[in-house]
């Protein structure tokens, strides 16, 4: 049995730059651009976390991207 697939040192590693290669790659993505925000891009989250500044309230104000509502299961989430 197998206990790492690369490494257990560079499994971290080619998990991290496998998410952030994804999100790149869903940013980057003209079909998406309906449904992402503005000033939610990689550069900008990543910009924020490393000045550790909180985001402004603008980008959390106004109707979501994804729709009015959305079911989960037996709860509806506003």
């Amino acid at each position: 049995m197998v206990k790492y697939l690369v490494g257990r040192l560079a499994d971290p590693v080619l998990g991290l730059a496998t998410g952030v290669f994804a999100y790149y790659l869903w940013e980057t993505d003209p079909r998406n651009a309906p449904v992402r925000p503005q000033g939610r891009t990689l550069l900008d989250l990543s910009r924020r976390w490393w000045n550790d500044e909180r985001p402004s309230r603008i980008l959390y104000s106004g109707p979501s991207p994804f729709g009015d509502k959305v079911e989960r299961g037996d709860r509806r989430v506003v």
